[in-house]
Order: structure tokens, then C-alpha cells, then sequence
């Protein structure tokens, strides 16, 4: 039993100080991670394992998909990959350092468009607080009083309704 504990202490010293690697391999193409690896993919290799499984249950072959709030794109890859050719996938992230990562994870993937704006009931600019530490849990399109390290960002807003005949697009699935 000590050898055990001790073996496994060890390998949980060495785990918890290594670095996370910066990519990783989600649906057999190459995922970049956040820096911090908000997600947990490097440990896992899959996020929300249950409401990916269902997610993956509901999107078929040329469906359109709204990714709103995409962060670094791991459910645009998904569904990217399950739409196939004759489908499209929209990807909504306003924060910028999210952004360049969601561009960089869906890279050549034809059937996707990434786009740098939140979805708001409105067209137009907003601001977003940002905390130091980026979190997408953390985000906030007002000031959060308790937290005073993060800063107010102007955003772009749109509404779904406008961006749709934009696109080219009848409906979403």
C-alpha cells in the first residue's frame, strides 16, 4: 500500500508542475490549447465528456451550426467535422486572444466562419470585462464590482437575425 501511495504521489508531483502541451488532437486534427488550458483537454483530451457525446448525437451532415461564445473552438471543430462539406459552422468569440486561437484551431476547415462579435440583441458596439487571467467563465459584458484587476474591452455586437441573409443562410439547425 505505501509503495502505491508513494508511486502515486510522485506521479501527481510530476504532473502538476509540468507544462501542458500546446496542442493536442481533437477529432484527428491538431487543437491548439489556451495557454492555461481552461478546458482540461490536456489531461482528458475531451471537454464536458457527457454534452459532447450529446452534441455529437445531434448534429448531422449539412446542418448549420451556431457556436456562440466559441473561446478557442473545441465544439466548432466537433461540429465542423460532423456537418461535412455541405454544412456550415458560424463561430461567434469577441475576445481577442480567444479569437486568434479559434482561427488558428479551425484553420483550413472550409465549412467554418469565425467571427470576432458577440451575439447581442442588438447591433453594434459593447464592452466586455476581462480579467488578467483570461477565463471564459470570467467574462462579463458588465463591470464586476468585486473583481478590480481585469479590464473593460470594446466589443463588436450582432444580432443572429441580421447576420443570417449576410451569410447567405436560410436557417439554423
Amino acid at each position: 500500500k505505501i509503495g502505491l501511495i508513494r508511486w502515486l504521489r510522485d506521479r501527481s508531483i510530476v504532473y502538476l508542475h509540468r507544462q501542458p502541451p500546446k496542442s493536442i488532437l481533437i477529432e484527428g486534427q491538431v487543437f491548439y490549447l489556451d495557454p492555461n488550458d481552461e478546458l482540461g483537454l490536456s489531461l482528458r483530451g475531451v471537454y464536458e465528456p457527457f454534452e459532447t457525446e450529446i452534441f455529437k448525437t445531434e448534429i448531422k451532415k449539412g446542418d448549420v451550426v451556431l457556436d456562440i461564445g466559441a473561446f478557442t473552438g473545441y465544439y466548432t471543430v466537433i461540429a465542423s467535422n460532423l456537418v461535412g462539406s455541405s454544412g456550415k459552422v458560424i463561430a461567434f468569440e469577441p475576445v481577442p486572444a480567444n479569437f486568434f486561437l479559434l482561427k488558428k484551431n479551425v484553420g483550413k476547415n472550409k465549412n467554418v466562419i469565425p467571427l470576432q462579435k458577440a451575439v447581442s440583441d442588438k447591433n453594434g458596439e459593447s464592452s466586455m470585462f476581462i480579467p488578467p487571467q483570461l477565463s471564459g467563465s470570467s467574462l462579463s459584458l458588465t463591470e464586476i464590482p468585486q473583481r478590480r484587476d481585469g479590464k473593460m474591452t470594446k466589443i463588436e455586437t450582432v444580432t443572429v437575425d441580421s447576420l443570417l441573409p449576410f451569410l447567405g443562410l436560410q436557417k439554423i439547425d
